[in-house]
């Protein structure tokens, strides 16, 4: 079963490749000092450091439990020494690439003090506009036309919360105010994509607790994410998750009934689906679970919508029989830089084509996949440019097949 180590790991590279891009900046300023000034500038330069390191590498083992403010405090000086040293590293690399002119009598020191103040203000600055940032919902409104849906579910509404991720970003009372907003959309059926915690199994009660008694016309269905293996215990996690009311769809599929016609929700697992892959390249293995599964999901009737949490195995979902595809999981890149049309520039977008919005599978058009943002964050309790989103989905029949 997944761990965590790999995102460990991951977690240390990021410590390690965001050190080399300070580094170089930092570096050039410190040189300028005496001695025992420049100690103490390099402990507060790392003691800034100390949230980030603790959010990536030790929360799990030493959970604090502070109030939402005291983080947002804790991030201001954090964020703006990380964007000051990057700032700087850009600032040393163009410099490095003029001509040195030595002027008489400037006082090289303070023009470097100078220099390194006037970052620095602009990263404060910026950090603090980061954080400040107004973490409203964003109800994203989105019509789907599905392959032969029948007249009776013509209209049908969804909504969709994923990415969660319960924990000291995510507490109690912001997740009743997206539940609040959830239920006021009236929708025929809830759906929730996976990752309800970080990576502590204590982070789902105040999830459970949040959304206890969340309830549609139709039901209220979800999946686990990778995150919610990474406590170790994701069967608590669903356990937990049932208790609220919700039913967790783990390889499984349930047939939804309205004036007598019939529309299909399955649901896969996420330690499964990351095996779909090499599931049908190698072979069909007739006696594991994903056949299993595979018989499953081509019983129900058409169409079929599963429940996914990470988006990459859209086109092997559309293989075995999948009409339609709910996920999350990239946080709608969470930092997006700029988007340039379609193109989301962000690091999400350098790990998977899929990253927020409606995606058509190449090999049968008429099949899609929605990704939706989600609510919360990880790694860095921060949104830019990609504010958190609560998905109302509107199912419709495709052009051709109104009868």
């Amino acid at each position: 079963m997944p761990d965590g180590t790999t995102a460990f790991l991951a977690a240390i590279a990021g410590l390690v490749g965001l050190s080399l891009l300070e580094l170089p900046g930092w570096r050039r300023w410190l040189r300028t000092l005496p001695p025992r000034q420049r100690w103490g500038a390099l402990g507060g330069i790392l003691g800034a450091h100390l949230p980030l390191v603790y959010s990536l590498l030790l929360y799990k083992a030493f959970p604090l439990e502070l109030p939402t403010v005291v983080w947002t405090v804790a991030w201001i000086p954090t964020l703006g020494v990380v964007l000051a040293g990057v700032l700087l590293t850009l600032w040393a690399g163009l410099s490095a690439r003029r001509p040195t002119v030595q002027t008489a009598g400037v006082n090289q020191h303070r023009r470097e003090f100078l220099r390194v103040g006037a970052v620095a203000v602009i990263g404060m600055a910026a950090s603090t506009r980061m954080l400040a940032l107004p973490q409203r919902e964003h109800v994203q409104t989105v019509t789907l036309a599905l392959p032969n849906l029948p007249d009776a579910f013509d209209g049908l509404t969804i909504g969709m919360v994923a990415d969660v991720h319960s924990g000291p970003f995510m507490q109690r009372q912001q997740m009743e105010h997206y539940r609040r907003e959830l239920e006021a959309l009236g929708c025929d059926l809830i759906v929730l994509p996976g990752d309800f915690i970080i990576n502590r199994t204590a982070e789902i009660y105040p999830f459970a607790e949040a959304f206890a008694g969340l309830s549609a016309p139709l039901g209220v269905f979800a999946v686990t994410g990778n995150h919610d293996y990474f406590s170790g215990q994701v069967e608590q996690i669903c356990r937990a998750i049932e208790d609220a009311g919700v039913r967790v769809l783990r390889n499984e599929a349930i047939v939804l009934e309205r004036g007598g016609a019939q529309l299909s929700i399955a649901g896969i697992d996420d330690f499964y689906a990351r095996a779909l892959p090499e599931y049908l390249q190698r072979g069909r293995d007739p006696d594991g679970v994903l056949s299993a599964w595979e018989r499953l999901l081509t019983s129900v009737p058409a169409p079929r919508i599963v429940l996914c949490h990470r988006p990459y195995y859209f086109e092997e979902l559309v293989l075995l029989g999948a009409d339609g595809v709910l996920a999350g999981h990239t946080h709608g890149g969470q930092i997006v830089l700029a988007r340039v049309g379609e193109l989301s520039l962000s690091f999400a977008a350098l790990v998977s084509p899929y990253v927020a919005g409606t995606y058509y599978s190449q090999q049968r058009p008429s099949a899609w996949m929605y990704v939706t943002r989600g609510i919360g964050t990880v790694g860095i309790p921060v949104r830019w440019n990609c504010p958190p989103e609560i998905t109302h989905i509107r199912l419709v029949k495709a052009k051709g097949e109104h009868g």
